[in-house]
């Protein structure tokens, strides 16, 4: 008898599958690598172009808040108790008192308590004061777990707050009410007058050490600045004030070039507060 014929299925032509080699495995780690670092730095960049872009909308809110707070005090700017001829202060002393204006509120000329009014009364978010560019160094404020109506200034300045305003406590309001800067990202304290004053023609030499002096925030790549228009613009230097004799102004310092002093008068732009 004739032997029955094997089925197809078990034909013995096998197909061969050449294993992987090391080299391969080399090749797919290192074809990984560099997609990887390409989408690093392109995740990097996007996210920062939504923090700042988030960084833009905080000081807008910013300036809604002055705008309707100035609406209801008959065009006056946010202060708390001021005395002339003082310095600012830029403590968070008397937060935890009810009034601003009244004993134990904050010191004389406090800049922070002025901003906290806008938070106070117009109900301006805590976390709309923490730039998202610099928010592992800072945290919104909780008000020790009360209602903000019945605080007087931050927990914590330099917890609470990264951005810093204008100097509000003068007899007049001066061009710097109409044209210069009301609010930025965190003033950098030291670093600012460190690179001491500067004219339009020194700057455009040397950029780059004019570029020391910028806000923390966007690690010292440069500062966003919120005007009285309300626009807010970027700038790569915080030479952002207003220009006198080919002079522009440091926004954080005065043109004696001091970071916490008066200033000079009402063209002469300084927003606190600054980092110590």
């Amino acid at each position: 008898m004739s032997p029955l014929p094997s089925p197809p299925h078990a034909s013995h032509h096998r197909t061969r599958r050449r294993a992987l080699t090391f080299a391969d495995v080399l090749v797919t780690i290192i074809l990984i690598a560099l997609l990887v670092a390409l989408w690093v730095p392109m995740l990097s960049k996007v996210r920062e172009r939504a923090r700042r872009q988030a960084c833009i909308n905080n000081l807008r809110s910013i300036a809604s808040a002055l705008q309707v707070y100035r609406q209801a005090n008959s065009g006056q700017d946010p202060r708390a108790t001021y005395t002339p001829g003082l310095p600012p202060d830029v403590s968070s002393n008397g937060a935890a008192t009810p009034s601003p204006f009244g004993p134990g509120g904050p010191p004389p000329n406090n800049v922070p308590a002025a901003l906290f009014l806008l938070v106070r009364v117009q109900g301006l978010s805590p976390g709309t004061l923490i730039c998202p560019s610099a928010a592992d160094r800072f945290a919104p404020d909780n008000f020790a777990n009360l209602d903000s109506a019945f605080r007087s200034n931050f927990s914590d300045v330099r917890r609470n707050l990264s951005y810093s305003f204008f100097f509000t406590y003068t007899e007049s309001p001066g061009p710097a009410r109409t044209a210069g800067p009301v609010a930025a990202d965190l003033n950098p304290g030291p670093a600012a007058a460190a690179v001491g004053p500067a004219t339009v023609t020194d700057i455009a030499a040397n950029p780059a050490l004019y570029r020391r002096a910028n806000s923390n925030n966007h690690a010292r790549a440069g500062q966003f600045v919120l005007y009285p228009d309300y626009s807010v613009e970027w700038f790569t230097t915080p030479f952002a004030g207003l220009l006198s004799n080919a002079q522009p102004d440091n926004i954080y310092t005065t043109r004696r070039n001091k970071t916490l002093d008066t200033p000079v008068d009402g063209a002469d732009s300084l927003l606190l507060p600054a980092e110590e």
